[in-house]
């Protein structure tokens, strides 16, 4: 009788811009890695509220997550640099879902928080006040996000990349 085979649990990684830090997401919790050299330290962790999907750490340390939640809505959980809950993005002021299954995300040099949501088959640019300021559907299935130094965003899907401007214009695609 053979033993039981799992899949292991999906894993992320993100990094502190600023402090020798590192996060390792895992579906239900975020570690804390501090970084001296070869030295790794476990330096704590986040329990997440719902499937940490993706998260991204911007240059104030302030950590953005992405979360697909038991309810079946996505949500965008902001925390401090210290990892407290700061505020939750999951609707709009007519109380809409903005999110339904965030795969990933990046924030904007202007603080605009970009997410791929996978099942909307759209990138939604939304404020931390729950704003949103632009959608772009030219890409199937955005799987993973990028914003550069001088704010152009990249969206890879199955086949290509869109580069859009910080305003959603497509530049091009590649």
């Amino acid at each position: 009788m053979s033993a039981p085979e799992f899949p292991e649990p999906e894993v992320h990684l993100a990094s502190s811009p600023n402090l020798p830090l590192i996060y390792a997401i895992f579906p239900d919790r975020i570690r804390q890695i501090h970084v001296d050299g070869v030295i790794l330290k476990k330096s704590g962790f986040i329990k997440s509220p719902g499937e940490c999907r993706a998260m991204v750490v911007n240059i104030f340390d302030g950590k953005a997550v992405a979360l697909k939640m038991p309810e079946g809505y996505g949500q965008v959980t902001l925390l401090t640099p210290g990892g407290n809950l700061q505020m939750e993005i999951f609707e709009n002021d007519n109380e809409e879902a903005l999110f339904i299954q965030p795969e990933a995300l990046v924030v904007t040099r202007k603080l605009v928080i970009v997410v791929a949501d996978i099942a909307q088959q759209a990138v939604k640019g939304v404020t931390p006040e729950s704003e949103v300021v632009f959608t772009y559907r030219g890409i199937r299935s955005p799987t993973a996000l990028m914003c550069d130094e001088q704010n152009f965003i990249y969206i890879a899907g199955p086949n290509n990349v869109h580069q859009l401007t910080e305003n959603r214009e497509l530049v091009k695609f590649f």
